[in-house]
């Protein structure tokens, strides 16, 4: 259960605009269904590069992200509300100190936002 198709494309063309319109930004764009799938993108993308985290299923997030989190990547979780409850885990990582935002919405223009705070990232 989650996004479906219509919204992951709606995503998709939300997130080329926003990189075209930014201009100064250049996005890979991957999808995982597990810590080793995004250990392999992260290593195409390179170390402390952030991370556009963007949850499309119940309980995906969780299968994913450790390695985000185990190499100190800063991230921001869009989470979709159809994306169940794996939105609560951004708060516990901020508090072991984790370089984690959230952004709980289904606001697409929220991507751009999002990229907009993480090309800033120090």
């Amino acid at each position: 259960m989650g996004a479906d198709a219509t919204q992951y494309e709606a995503m998709q063309a939300r997130l080329a605009k926003a990189e075209k319109d930014l201009g100064n930004i250049e996005l890979l764009i991957g999808q995982s269904v597990n810590a080793e799938q995004t250990a392999a993108l992260l290593d195409k993308a390179g170390p402390g590069t952030p991370v556009l985290a963007i949850n499309l299923e119940i309980f995906a997030l969780t299968r994913v992200v450790q390695p985000i989190l185990d190499r100190a990547h800063p991230m921001i979780v869009f989470s979709l509300p159809a994306s169940g409850h794996d939105w609560m885990y951004a708060h516990r990582w901020q508090r072991q100190g984790k370089r984690v935002s959230l952004f709980p919405t289904s606001d697409y223009n929220e991507l751009e936002r999002a990229l907009r705070l993480l090309r800033v990232i120090p």
